[in-house]
């Protein structure tokens, strides 16, 4: 995977970020950060637009929300946005990500990316779940989700392949000692796009880094068969050790 071209105003961000806003650089009408980091991931994709139309480009008609349900963050957030990129397209939302409505429009439809990062994986599935559940349901083809969460990444891959989503396009990015999987994800399947795996297709395990990871991951879930003999915990194992036995 091609690293993500990066200015010196993206530099200021961390690398997980400017990984996070390269994968989610596509033609989206409206992009929704959650705010799980403080709003430099919608940050991340302001700047992208600004440096769209510095290089004579057209300027992409995106307009990128940003949702917190503290108040005195989204402030805060909104002083510095309307500092720093007062001529950018965006808005502060003071509310639960769960509670987002997706704007709706006549033909073509209007198309969301929805970030969800840094939280735990069961965190993600209930986002997504309320986000579904409480939107037209003629709005799923028209929504992708642009998923980092922090732990329970074997638990948020069984969800999204019971709910039959398609992966568009995963990677891993290593930020100081800890590798963050990073999933863009469709809530439809479709003959161009594949499903979810359980461990992920992205790994590299002739990087040392990468395969300590997943054996940590391997030794985390094994830890949990042992103490609890989860069946979940089982299964998890056992398919990070075959992962481990196919280099």
């Amino acid at each position: 995977m091609p690293k993500p071209k990066t200015t010196m105003k993206q530099n200021r961000f961390p690398p997980r970020i400017q990984a996070i806003t390269h994968a989610g650089s596509g033609n989206y009408d409206c992009i929704w950060d959650t705010c799980c980091d403080h709003g430099q991931i919608g940050e991340g994709f302001l700047l992208s637009g600004q440096q769209q139309s510095d290089a004579c480009h057209p300027a992409p008609n995106t307009h990128v929300y940003f949702v917190d349900q503290v108040a005195h963050i989204c402030e805060q957030l909104q002083s510095r946005l309307e500092a720093q990129y007062s001529s950018a397209s965006f808005s502060v939302l003071c509310q639960d990500a769960a509670s987002i409505c997706l704007q709706r429009s006549a033909m073509p439809a209007l198309r969301h990316l929805v970030v969800i990062a840094g939280v735990y994986g069961h965190t993600a599935i209930d986002i997504m779940h309320s986000i579904l559940t409480h939107n037209d349901v003629s709005l799923k083809p028209s929504i992708d989700f642009l998923l980092c969460p922090n732990y329970e990444l074997f638990e948020l891959r069984q969800w999204l392949i019971e709910q039959n989503f398609s992966m568009k396009r995963e990677e891993i990015v290593l930020q100081k000692t800890r590798l963050n999987e990073i999933l863009l994800v469709s809530p439809i399947s479709n003959k161009f796009d594949s499903a979810p795996s359980l461990t992920g297709k992205s790994w590299n395990l002739d990087c040392d880094i990468q395969r300590q990871h997943v054996q940590g991951l391997f030794e985390h879930r094994q830890r949990q068969a042992r103490q609890n003999n989860d069946e979940n915990a089982i299964i998890a194992r056992d398919l990070y050790q075959k992962l481990l036995n196919q280099r």
